[in-house]
């Protein structure tokens, strides 16, 4: 499992899905490093997240003793937040060029062995990672919005990726609270169940 004590998960863009996510895992016990191309959202990333918290202790939909176990850093260049990280989430704009750009500057920087996950819920894979070095540590990683209050988590493996880079991310989101569920490439993204639509519709109400 991945070491969430040594400051090594980082997320690349914290726009409404990847600030959320960077709040959630540290939350959970992670140290997060975040880059945005924002200057802005680097500056104001620890107030949004308190922020966030603080309303889902106001709706009851937290505990109000609740404390981040891990903590939010916000790096103005991307070696800053990629070099050591052993796990990358990628959060831009949903482009496939702009995507596979960035995993190629990513890829420059950080370990050989990091693990390279999109956020994409709809782009090609194959594309979003064309040409990236060591295709096998690379996949889909969705998080269901709204990200702190579904556990559910969809990885989506493509043609390049190991069976031992999906069983990692699966253990580490296992570790963070989250329940991997896996989608084959071509699958439709998942969809919530009646059940799991109703409660969070009560739940989404409150915060609205």
């Amino acid at each position: 499992v991945i070491n969430m004590e040594r400051g090594r998960v980082a997320v690349v863009g914290i726009g409404l899905l990847g600030i959320r996510i960077a709040g959630e895992l540290a939350l959970q016990g992670c140290t997060v490093h975040v880059h945005d191309g924002d200057p802005i959202r680097l500056q104001t990333v620890h107030s949004v997240i308190q922020g966030q918290l603080q309303e889902l202790k106001e709706r009851g939909l937290l505990d109000h003793d609740a404390k981040p176990k891990g903590c939010v850093i916000a790096e103005t260049l991307l070696s800053g937040a990629v070099t050591d990280a052993e796990l990358v989430i990628e959060a831009i704009v949903e482009d496939a060029q702009a995507k596979n750009s960035l995993f190629k500057s990513i890829a420059s920087i950080c370990s050989e062995d990091a693990l390279l996950c999109t956020s994409s819920i709809s782009l090609d894979l194959e594309q979003v990672f064309a040409e990236v070095p060591h295709p096998e540590r690379t996949l889909g990683l969705r998080h269901l919005f709204p990200v702190y209050l579904i556990k559910l988590a969809e990885v989506t493996p493509h043609s390049h990726t190991s069976p031992a880079t999906i069983g990692k991310v699966c253990r580490f989101l296992g570790s963070v609270g989250k329940e991997p569920i896996t989608r084959g490439t071509g699958d439709l993204p998942y969809r919530l169940t009646e059940l799991e639509a109703t409660q969070l519709q009560k739940s989404w109400k409150q915060i609205n």
